[in-house]
């Protein structure tokens, strides 16, 4: 059998060893460490933000600065506790070699980017082609599952991937929101900025137009901007 042969043949049996794209084991391991490592940048961040452009982001609130930090050093905290258990766990040969399987059965793998099958001749996964292929890769999974494990073992199983399952979408819930909420406050921050550096531009300047703003008639467009950006500016920007 020629190369290309053996490469179309290892493509068309893609679907015996099937992974959900976004909710397998090693992307769930792997997310797991850049979550933690975001949290610690975070958290550095707001150690080192000697300027106090987070504290200005949130008015001058102290304690809730110390209430966002602790949130994502506990978040962190959770991420490796879980990263550990998945080493550890006294069932982790189940979950090594079944939790893939098990979760390209049921169509769950709809809502997670659906699935890819393991291509032997490239060593790596790929997208499963059709419908076709996708409905044989849940029957094989199913037929392994079934083959492996007695009815015991498979509601065992079940058990435990659905805590996989849910314990991690939780913690993902979590760093997507505590993220999400760094992002607009640096946001903010950044905008409120260029706000105020604008301002004091245009201060400078209608200061020397207008003679310290005794003719404001004589620059009319800057005064008028400088008007409007301090009506824009919060209240609180001038506590």
């Amino acid at each position: 059998m020629n190369s290309k042969a053996k490469a179309q043949k290892a493509k068309a049996l893609r679907y015996k060893k099937p992974i959900v794209r976004d909710m397998n084991l090693c992307t769930i391991k792997e997310e797991l460490w850049e979550m933690i490592d975001t949290c610690d940048q975070v958290r550095y961040f707001i150690e080192c933000d000697t300027d106090e452009t987070l504290l200005d982001a949130m008015l001058g609130d102290e304690e809730e600065v110390t209430e966002f930090k602790w949130m994502f050093a506990d978040l962190s905290a959770e991420c490796e506790r879980f990263s550990e258990d998945l080493d550890d766990w006294e069932w982790s040969d189940y979950i090594e070699r079944y939790y893939d399987l098990f979760m390209v059965n049921g169509h769950i793998h709809n809502d997670f980017g659906g699935l890819l099958g393991y291509d032997q001749s490239e060593g790596d996964y790929f997208g499963l082609d059709s419908t076709y292929e996708s409905d044989m890769a849940e029957k094989e999974a199913g037929k392994k599952l079934m083959h492996d494990l007695t009815k015991e073992k498979m509601l065992d199983l079940f058990g435990r991937c659905m805590r996989l399952f849910t314990q991690y979408l939780g913690i993902r819930y979590r760093y997507d929101c505590l993220e999400a909420s760094m992002a607009i406050l640096r946001d903010q921050n950044a905008a409120r900025f260029k706000m105020v550096k604008r301002i004091n531009e245009l201060y400078e300047k209608v200061d020397e137009e207008t003679r310290g703003f005794e003719f404001c008639f004589a620059s009319k467009e800057a005064y008028q901007e400088l008007d409007n950006l301090i009506e824009a500016m919060p209240q609180e920007a001038f506590l």
